[in-house]
């Protein structure tokens, strides 16, 4: 892969509510946010399992 200085890559990903818990059982990452709705019935995603999305794109 030849990347330029100017390039830009982008890779989308949802994350479903078992995986968020799963991680947060495997990494002990069992912070309120990650295992309680908000309001709006969201759970927040660990940051950890969002820098994965490096690996994705790195591996183009």
């Amino acid at each position: 892969m030849n990347v330029t200085v100017g390039d830009v890559y982008r890779w989308e990903r949802n994350f479903t509510e078992d995986e968020v818990l799963q991680f947060g059982e495997m990494s002990g990452d069992q912070g309120r946010h990650h295992v309680e709705r908000d309001q709006r019935g969201r759970l927040m995603v660990q940051g950890l399992i969002t820098a994965s999305i490096a690996t994705k794109i790195g591996g183009i």
